[in-house]
């Protein structure tokens, strides 16, 4: 429920206020980390950001984790992004004016290649060595099927249902 400015409060979040704290400052610091199998260790062990078994994907700088659900993230192996990269697993909606959040699930496959500054929602599957473009929106609930390209900023090519 928001209060009276239109803000949700901490009462009405699904994840602990200490705990979304911890999973901000942890993401904070690994943004500025290189990719290196060190940063994959800790967003895995602090944070729960799923990997593949080799755990060998290249998280560029400045890639932002969100810190309200990171467990919701499943990177393969293989998967490279450029800088700047959001990776948002929830979201805010409105129903009829009642605020609430909604998580959903991100699945990166293994080889994918994400553009820099491009912006991934909640509930989406990039299949394997797929290539999303530099500044492009993979919307809420989409899919991007296997070795397709979604290209343009805020388009999505071939998008399978």
């Amino acid at each position: 429920m928001p209060n009276a400015r239109g803000f949700v409060t901490t009462k009405d979040m699904d994840v602990h206020p200490l705990r979304l704290l911890w999973n901000y400052s942890v993401g904070g610091v690994c943004r500025w980390l290189p990719p290196c199998t060190l940063k994959n260790w800790i967003l895995d062990k602090c944070l729960g950001v799923n990997f593949g078994p080799k755990r060998n994907a290249s998280l560029n700088l400045d890639v932002i984790i969100d810190p309200w659900r990171p467990d919701l993230i499943h990177v393969g192996d293989d998967v490279f992004t450029g800088w700047g990269v959001r990776l948002l697993s929830h979201r805010i909606v409105s129903n009829d004016g009642q605020l609430s959040f909604q998580y959903g699930p991100i699945i990166i496959g293994e080889g994918a290649f994400i553009g820099g500054w491009a912006t991934v929602e909640g509930d989406v599957e990039i299949g394997a060595k797929a290539r999303i473009g530099s500044f492009s929106l993979v919307p809420w609930g989409k899919k991007i099927a296997a070795g397709c390209t979604a290209r343009a900023p805020g388009v999505v090519a071939t998008v399978v249902d």
